[in-house]
């Protein structure tokens, strides 16, 4: 009916858990889909998805066929599945410096200077 409101629910349901940052994995009222994957992170998800309005779930002009076609109840759609696949990206690796200048004087001994953990943060 024109003057029901559409929203769509979305749940996942299978597939690696802190893939997406922020908010949730969403389709608005138009269709959009809508979410953030979290940085780094790669792998795949998998959700179901329905269409409700906001009509009565039962009343006695309900058709018939809703519950035949897999819809729980006359306000609600059938529920449609969907995976997002984050693939990896060979990222270059990256580090940080320390001591960005290291002194020392011109009559230093000859002997191999050495100087621990100065690239930090290292990553593949």
């Amino acid at each position: 009916e024109e003057t029901q409101a559409l929203s769509f629910r979305v749940q996942q349901v299978g597939g690696f858990g802190p893939l997406f940052a922020g908010s949730e994995v969403t389709v608005n009222a138009t269709g959009t889909l809508e979410f953030q994957p979290q940085l780094f992170r790669y792998g795949e998800a998998q959700f179901e998805v329905y269409l409700e309005d906001d009509g009565f779930a039962t009343s006695p002009d309900c058709n018939p066929l809703a519950t035949a076609t897999g819809s729980p109840s006359c306000n609600r759609s059938s529920t449609q599945n969907f995976t997002i696949r984050v693939l990896s990206v060979n990222s270059a690796p990256y580090f940080s410096l320390s001591q960005p200048v290291i002194e020392i004087s011109e009559n230093a001994s000859t002997v191999r200077h050495s100087y621990e953990a100065i690239g930090t943060n290292i990553s593949r």
